[in-house]
């Protein structure tokens, strides 16, 4: 759903597509040509530097290093959330974002994705599936990437294998 907000200035007044008035810190682009571009160290980068962890927990269930399912746990600034899990042969990132809108989730993923150096697929919003909508990253090892609105919460999942 777009929403406009209403703003003026002293001289002005107009309307705003929502999107564009974000609560959250905006991604940049790196500072040099060698810096890192990839989807998930940004995801990771944001999450961890620009927004801020707090606090953090790891779970593995394996025996001597060797996990089935390993997963670090941040808690954010802001009530935000990261999960780091790592899979025998797979990987998922989560990044939980509070308050945050559907309409400003997606803005935030067209921006992640154009920082990434990537070209923006085409973003599907299923209202049937949960409101879920999956798209394929080319160039990446991540595989899936998955958006959903949620109690109040924005969730980017990121999913993928060797």
């Amino acid at each position: 759903m777009v929403i406009w907000v209403e703003v003026s200035t002293a001289e002005h007044l107009g309307f705003v597509f929502d999107a564009y008035l974000a609560s959250m810190p905006v991604l940049e682009l790196p500072g040099s040509a060698k810096a890192d571009t990839d989807l998930l160290h940004q995801v990771r980068k944001y999450a961890l530097g620009t927004i801020g962890a707090l606090d953090s927990v790891s779970y593995c269930n394996g025996v001597d290093g060797e996990s089935y399912h390993r997963m670090e746990i941040y808690t954010l600034r802001n009530g935000h959330q990261f999960v780091d899990h790592a899979y025998y042969e797979s990987y998922c990132y989560e990044l939980q974002l509070k308050g945050v809108s559907r309409s400003e989730g997606l803005q935030f993923v067209k921006n992640l994705i154009e920082v990434s150096g990537m070209q923006l697929p085409q973003i599907i919003w299923r209202p049937s599936d949960y409101y879920t909508s999956w798209f394929q990253i080319d160039g990446e090892l991540c595989c899936t990437a998955t958006m959903r609105d949620w109690e109040g919460s924005f969730i980017l999942v990121l999913c993928g294998g060797p």
